[in-house]
């Protein structure tokens, strides 16, 4: 959904497009702000102005249907024909029947450009209904989920079986877990204490080996960054996805939400998505609660199995929109 850094440039939507806003109840200072803010982050107008608080995508959404004479759909219900990764790229997807219109689409950016080029020659999109960006990824996650799931947990292994274990072990894994056993335990018998003793060292080891690198980490010095002669301006700086997969972690959520609020970024170039498991209620409470709009998300992982943080971030990866991915 969000735009390709083809277009990400071109036809960017600028104040002079959403002039429209001001008859929503959108100051004209406000609506100027935004798009000094956009022109200072390299982003359109529209973004930095829901980024940026000074308009909720909803409200938004809904002042961009008005004015192209199409419904706002809060809650779509849409058919998935395709990967729904591809779908949610793509931004647009057929509504099932019974509803306002034949389509939804949720654009962004320049893809605003033909719609609010339709209404200002006084036609609208027939056929078409809006909703947001997250309302949109909710209703394809809806649609979608199983196959979502599906891939998350076995994409993997259905793409490339060589790998990714999945099934049966190898013949030759086998062989060699069982060799290894056989060995230590003939080691043990034959050596009687001494080879306890010899098996506990042996364990120890492995494991502080572990220990030390961690300690290592903590006390090593980060090394300052090389700099370029330059600074660079915030419209240089990519747009970021950070996946924060959470499961029964309830507990945690204020000051996770607070220090993520605390991120030095700017805010229409980062997105923050809490993978939540379906069945994880408290978790998505405590969210709801302490929830950035502007920046953060959350993202209700389709039920399905195994239930770890890797099957979670694999569905956030489908999702993330940034040039970059962090954890």
């Amino acid at each position: 959904m969000r735009n390709g850094p083809a277009d990400r440039h071109a036809n960017q939507i600028g104040a002079k497009d959403l002039v429209f806003l001001l008859a929503h109840g959108v100051a004209a200072d406000t609506l100027a702000a935004a798009a000094r803010e956009g022109l200072r982050q390299g982003v359109s107008t529209d973004a930095a102005l829901i980024a940026g608080g000074f308009m909720e995508a909803d409200a938004f959404y809904r002042a961009l249907a008005q004015e192209c004479g199409v419904p706002f759909l809060p809650a779509p219900r849409v058919l998935v024909p395709d990967e729904p990764v591809t779908v949610l790229a793509a931004g647009v997807a057929p509504l099932l029947q019974g509803q306002e219109a034949r389509w939804v689409t949720a654009p962004t950016g320049a893809r605003n450009r033909p719609l609010l080029d339709m209404a200002a020659a006084g036609r609208s999109p027939a056929g078409f209904a809006l909703t947001t960006p997250q309302r949109f990824e909710r209703a394809v996650l809806s649609g979608g989920g199983g196959r979502i799931a599906g891939s998350a947990a076995n994409g993997l292994a259905d793409r490339a079986p060589g790998q990714s274990f999945r099934g049966e072990a190898r013949r030759g894994e086998v062989l060699m877990i069982l060799a290894l056993v056989f060995a230590g335990s003939f080691w043990v018998t034959y050596s009687g204490l001494a080879g306890v003793f010899d098996a506990a060292g042996a364990i120890c080891f492995i494991v502080s080996v572990g220990v030390m690198v961690r300690l290592a980490a903590s006390v090593e010095r980060p090394r300052p960054a090389r700099q370029n002669g330059r600074a660079l301006r915030d419209s240089d700086l990519p747009h970021y996805s950070v996946l924060v997969p959470l499961n029964d972690e309830a507990a945690v959520v204020p000051d996770l939400c607070a220090a993520l609020a605390r991120l030095d970024y700017p805010a229409a170039k980062l997105e923050i998505l809490f993978l939540v498991e379906a069945r994880d209620r408290p978790t998505r409470l405590a969210l709801e609660t302490h929830l950035r709009p502007e920046t953060q998300r959350i993202v209700t992982c389709p039920p399905g199995g195994p239930r770890t943080k890797p099957r979670a971030l694999n569905i956030g990866l489908a999702l993330a929109r940034g040039d970059l991915v962090v954890i």
